[in-house]
């Protein structure tokens, strides 16, 4: 159809429009080949959401892998992208891994207010399967314990077939106490990826980021340094109200948590291992996290005090800008003044009519009239 030929053009199109503003080199660095790419474009999504925060990304997810190809998942907010997807994929496929791909749309439905399409892909996998790298690594037993393991990691969950929580970090235990035993599902909202969550769902997605925000906020007391769930220790609805009316919920009150799902065969259970999202000193206050909660073997910790650091470079930046152009508003009003006081002297000295022609921008010959003079 000629409307699915013009998506898929301004697909292609759009993958040469970014590359001429520098994006090219992000698409790039995504993976080695092909399938590397389709696994990290979530990834990418999650990278362009803090340059364009009103950004819908969709998501993507590999499934079905082959020599010959792989099946993708496609879900997004927005509908009518289908064959414009499809045109970007193909033209990332020749321009940046010199692959041809073809693309067949296997099924398209939609779920509440969700566009999901599934892509069969066929291009040269010449990177699947990797078995004689697993049977190497196989090789190499180097236990360690799983007490050692989870320090490394104090915003860990493990989580069993049924979505409890089993185990967490210590940092999540102090924010939440009573965590172990839980549901995942009555803690927290699966923000990222767009799916249901369950455990089969779960494992088909290992190659996700898996993004999770608390469903209550969390609050830090006035004169203590505990947290709670708003409503906790709420003893009726009219204290609940006054919490609610008294305290201003915005989205830094809630614990944003991203990390990888990784299935544990040994465990039968999932653990997600995840560090907090925190933009700022102020959100990290906000949740009642420390900078000693966070693990001192990745730059959670100085992508905090960086992200501080560089808050506060803009906004001496933005004062001074702000000092600037009041000054120059200020040269503005006086530069007026000084022009009515220059109309007013070229009026006194000659007729207004003239003198607004002159000021704009006539030459002064035009106004030069011939006349007459009688004498009697």
């Amino acid at each position: 159809e000629p409307i699915r030929e013009i998506m898929d053009m301004f697909g292609k199109e759009f993958v040469s429009y970014v590359a001429n503003y520098g994006y090219d080199r992000v698409l790039r660095i995504l993976g080695h080949n092909m399938r590397d790419f389709l696994n990290g474009l979530d990834n990418l999504h999650e990278y362009m959401r803090y340059t364009y925060p009103r950004m819908r990304p969709p998501s993507f997810y590999v499934e079905k892998e082959t020599p010959n190809g792989l099946t993708l998942h496609y879900r997004s907010r927005r509908r009518g992208f289908v064959y414009y997807v499809i045109g970007q994929i193909r033209e990332v496929g020749r321009r940046f891994y010199d692959t041809h791909v073809e693309i067949e749309v296997i099924s398209q439905r939609e779920e509440f207010d969700v566009t999901h399409v599934v892509f069969e892909l066929t291009f040269a996998n010449t990177v699947y399967p990797k078995q004689a790298v697993e049977n190497e690594m196989a090789e190499l037993d180097l236990s360690i314990d799983c007490h050692i393991f989870f320090e490394l990691f104090p915003f860990h969950m493990v989580i069993s077939s049924t979505l409890e929580i089993v185990s967490a970090g210590d940092s999540l235990t102090q924010l939440f106490p009573n965590i172990v035993g839980e549901l995942m599902r009555d803690i927290f909202n699966l923000v990222r990826p767009i799916i249901t969550l369950n455990w089969d769902q779960i494992v088909l997605h290992s190659n996700n980021v898996f993004e999770f925000s608390t469903i209550e906020p969390l609050r830090k007391q006035a004169n203590e340094n505990d947290l709670q769930i708003n409503d906790a220790h709420a003893r009726n609805d009219s204290e609940l109200l006054l919490t609610m009316t008294t305290q201003r919920e915005s989205q830094e009150d809630y614990l944003r948590l991203r990390g990888q799902m990784l299935y544990v065969q040994e465990w039968k259970a999932i653990i997600y291992l995840a560090t907090p999202v925190l933009e700022n000193l102020d959100v990290m206050f906000n949740t009642g996290l420390f900078i000693n909660d966070l693990s001192m073997h990745d730059s959670s910790r100085d992508l905090v005090l960086a992200g501080t650091q560089q808050s506060a470079e803009l906004k001496l930046a933005l004062d001074q800008e702000r000092q600037k152009s009041k000054a120059l508003e200020d040269s503005m009003k006086k530069l007026d003044v000084e022009m009515k006081k220059t109309d007013l002297l070229l009026y006194q000295m000659i007729p207004k009519k003239i003198a607004d022609r002159l000021r704009s921008g006539e030459k002064a010959t035009n106004l030069c009239e011939v006349g007459n003079l009688l004498i009697f």
